[in-house]
């Protein structure tokens, strides 16, 4: 790993990370917890999917 990567992978170790992604062709919001390991890889452990509703629908559309 390269200095700067290391200086990152060490920040990010011991951080609770999420991230929610949603796939419009199944119609929901998907909610990952995110976890580095040791060899700084990135892991998304699925935690929760929830139906789109006709408003996050138009949201998603204005920001898109």
């Amino acid at each position: 790993m390269t200095r700067k990567i290391k200086r990152l992978h060490s920040y990010l170790k011991g951080k609770k990370l999420g991230t929610f992604t949603f796939d419009l062709d199944r119609g929901v919001f998907l909610f990952h917890n995110v976890e580095v390991d040791e060899q700084g890889k990135v892991n998304l452990k699925l935690i929760s999917e929830v139906p789109i509703s006709l408003e996050h629908l138009d949201l998603l559309k204005r920001s898109l």
